[in-house]
């Protein structure tokens, strides 16, 4: 436990604020579970889902969380970096929503005087997970572990794009939808145009 001391001399030491945010938890009350504070955690079935389904920690594919948490790590007064922020999805059916989401909710908060300075896709190739193995593929580029082939998912060439014009331009927020706002993975239609879902493996 540190002192008082020692808590104000770390207060205000660090350099940034580093955020991984993926989901948020769906809580309900349940009178059989006493050992978990009657807590029973759960993601509707009605909400975009990545391949882990109704699992945790990455069920639900929640973009509007970036804001959540930037609003509460800005009380730190320190600038803010998005480290990790993505969806295991294979074959790339709600990933590039999501990126196209994820930065639309930066590029408001920026307006609204944050002070984010940067955003990293968790993970530019699929890796392996500790406790996952190489079951969920979070990548841009599909990595082939056993003969080590990479292919770029559409999602890739979204975020270059949407990199190289320094955020979202208009153009990208239709490429992938959902319609209606909350549906599952199912209503997912990828719209017309140079990165429709043909493009990736």
């Amino acid at each position: 436990t540190l002192s008082s001391s020692e808590l104000a001399a770390v207060k205000g030491s660090y350099d940034f604020v580093g955020l991984n945010v993926y989901s948020r938890f769906h809580v309900a009350f349940d009178l059989k579970l006493p050992r978990q504070l009657f807590a029973r955690i759960f993601v509707p079935s009605h909400v975009p889902q990545g391949d882990s389904g109704v699992e945790q920690p990455y069920g639900e594919a929640y973009p509007q969380a970036i804001t959540y948490a930037v609003e509460r790590a800005a009380r730190l007064g320190a600038p803010m970096y998005i480290l990790e922020n993505g969806v295991p999805d294979r074959e790339d059916r709600i990933r590039p929503w999501l990126i196209s989401e994820a930065v639309g909710q930066l590029g408001q908060l920026l307006r609204r005087g944050f002070d984010v300075r940067g955003y990293f896709h968790w993970t530019l190739v699929d890796n392996f997970e500790w406790s996952e193995g190489w079951r969920l593929r979070f990548g841009l580029v599909s990595l082939d572990p056993e003969t080590q082939e990479r292919i770029m998912r559409p999602s890739a060439r979204l975020y270059a794009s949407i990199a190289q014009s320094n955020g979202v331009v208009p153009d990208h927020q239709p490429e992938y939808r959902l319609t209606p706002p909350e549906c599952p993975v199912a209503c997912l239609q990828p719209a017309t145009g140079e990165l429709s879902i043909a493009d990736g493996p």
